[in-house]
């Protein structure tokens, strides 16, 4: 009896220090993975928390064509920059390059911008005696610019590696920048250490360094991530062809160029960066920066909107480029990301004939646009949800790869749809209490403790958004609601019947940021969540996190990061004559970081 409870003693120690042991690890990888995020969020510290600059430490480089700390390749033009071909060129001559010496952190191989991809980004070639991680940082001698840390990513297991290439964003030009390099081994020890320093010239585009930021009342931490500006001062006379990125002081610290157009949003496809440089052009540009593969649609350009669908395929919105075409922005098409080939998916006036009849072209324009889609969400494999700012209307269509799309289901204001032929397609606006719905478009008692809500008016970005409490053909479903009412097809229509939402005639008080859910069992779709954000008539987007909401008004050119509670954390305002189409949050982690 007492050599069993011995036994038990002895194995509860054992199991108790174990317990410790792991409750210990556990507890000193959060603080490292708090610390970390922490450290990556590219915020002003207070003096006694700074990384003191070492001017005097720090090896100088040079920066030129030859015979240079940091190589300079030929320069290229925007044509010849997303050319397969010329980056095939440029990725040989640094393989040559990395087999002429032994590179190490203390003799690295640096060339800036090589293929051409990145304005801001510096090619790192090197090899380690042992497996270990990169983390880097860049300092800049201004108060008003923190310091920019991470860890690259290298693909291997771990994140540990002997052979290092990356490619480096986040340098501010018109700076002498300070680069830190650190190597950190599997037990993340620090194994080697050297700081350089060069100047960054000025940029040639019309992008600002530093963006005027204005702290909010919340308390809440801003999230990690790049905002990527998509389209910043897009119509105006000195855009930049470029998605310049900004931390969360408002510095510049990424500028990808383009040919012309935007780039609608950024995807990350195994591994790669896929955006669009024209109107008719994709990228694939892998983690260094070099183009992969280019992809030109004969037949469509691009309006507003492309997804990723998971399968191998972008989804796009798009307008025909044939010369006998009468609309615009009114397909949905496919781009098969293997074979490059151009599918024509839905056609909007064939499922929309009525509306499509009823709309009158306005004096001057070449092209009728009737239903102006700006937004495309997928929801399971082969139905997507569509906005169309012309219709304040938010449009689910079945089966887009079957011979014969249909319609499942419209969202808006029952009078826009008053007459038309489709009034069956419409959910019915409602409250969802408990588990039951109340329906707020007819007189009922159950409307007096009912949230009353308008519906959205020239809304952009809809979003599908999954629940996870929610019953089956239950989501949700989040959207920059404008709150502007503009009909330019059909000018009969009296906008003054809608109280609160904004016109060609005066300025609405707010935009919104508007969460719904849908429940197309039931029929209806209720407003769960309302942010009063600065107004903006046309374009603007939401992107929301789980942590945060990231909310563009784009004609008031202010981007900015909300708490859950829509209160806000920062905002930044850009300059221009015009508006910034879409701003995103990427934290480029899978790609760029680890």
């Amino acid at each position: 009896m007492k050599k069993i409870v011995t036994t038990i003693l002895i194995t509860s120690i054992i199991m108790a220090g174990i317990l410790f042991g792991t409750l210990t690890l556990l507890t000193n990888n959060k603080k490292e993975d708090t610390g970390k995020k922490r450290e990556e969020l590219d915020l002003l510290l207070p003096e006694d928390e700074k990384e003191i600059i070492n001017a005097a430490a720090a090896k100088p480089l040079s920066m030129g064509k030859k015979d240079s700390d940091i190589l300079l390749l030929k320069e290229k033009s925007i044509k010849e920059i997303y050319k397969v071909e010329t980056s095939e060129t440029v990725k040989k001559r640094l393989e040559q390059l990395k087999k002429q010496e032994e590179y190490s952190a203390e003799n690295p191989l640096m060339v800036w911008n090589p293929f051409g991809t990145n304005d801001l980004s510096l090619y790192l070639y090197l090899k380690s005696s042992e497996l270990c991680y990169l983390k880097y940082t860049i300092q800049v001698e201004d108060a008003e610019i923190p310091d920019f840390n991470r860890i690259l990513l290298n693909g291997e297991e771990g994140n540990l590696t002997r052979k290092h290439e990356y490619q480096l964003v986040g340098f501010v030009p018109g700076y002498v920048n300070y680069l830190t390099l650190r190597m950190y081994n599997a037990n993340g020890n620090l194994i080697d250490k050297i700081t350089y320093s060069f100047k960054v010239d000025k940029l040639e585009m019309n992008i600002p360094v530093k963006l005027a930021k204005t702290n909010g009342e919340s308390e809440e931490l801003i999230s990690n991530g790049l905002f990527f500006i998509m389209g910043m001062d897009a119509s105006g006379d000195d855009s930049p062809n470029a998605i310049p990125a900004y931390d969360n002081s408002g510095v510049l610290r990424s500028v990808i160029p383009l040919k012309g157009y935007r780039s609608d949003r950024l995807e990350v496809i195994d591994g790669q960066l896929l955006y669009s440089f024209s109107k008719q052009d994709f990228a694939m540009v892998s983690a260094i920066g070099q183009v992969m593969k280019v992809y030109h649609m004969n037949n469509y350009e691009l309006h507003h909107d492309f997804i990723y669908n998971g399968y191998g395929q972008l989804w796009m919105l798009t307008s025909s480029t044939s010369s006998k075409a009468e609309t615009v922005e009114d397909y949905v098409v496919s781009l098969d990301l293997d074979t490059g080939k151009v599918k024509k998916l839905v056609d909007l006036k064939k499922l929309f004939p009525k509306v499509k009849k009823k709309a009158n072209k306005p004096k001057g324009e070449d092209r009728l646009d009737w239903i102006h889609l700006n937004s495309l969400t997928q929801i399971g494999s082969s139905d997507i949800i569509i906005s169309s700012r012309e219709l304040s209307s938010i449009i689910k269509i079945n089966n887009i790869t079957s011979i014969k799309p249909t319609v499942g289901y419209i969202i808006a204001d029952p009078v826009l749809w008053e007459d038309s032929g489709y009034e069956d397609l419409l959910l019915k606006k409602g409250s969802y209490e408990g588990d039951s719905w109340v329906n707020l478009e007819t007189d009922s008692a159950d409307q007096e403790t009912a949230d009353v809500f308008t519906s959205q008016f020239g809304q952009h970005s809809v979003t599908y958004q999954p629940g996870y409490n929610l019953e089956d053909e239950q989501y949700y479903l989040s959207m920059f609601n404008n709150n502007f009412g503009r009909w330019s097809t059909r000018k009969s229509f009296d906008w003054s019947i809608m109280e609160g939402i904004g016109t060609d005639k005066k300025e609405a008080e707010h935009s919104y940021y508007y969460k719904y859910m849908v429940d197309e069992s039931a029929g209806y779709y209720g407003l769960i969540k309302s942010i009063e954000v600065p107004y903006s008539n046309i374009v603007s987007n939401v992107q929301d996190s789980n942590k945060n909401y990231v909310i563009n008004s784009g004609k008031k050119l202010i981007f900015g990061e909300y708490d859950k509670n829509g209160v806000l954390i920062s905002q930044f305002m850009t300059k221009g004559t015009t508006y910034n189409y879409r701003v995103f949050k990427y934290d480029m982690k899978n790609i760029w970081f680890y």
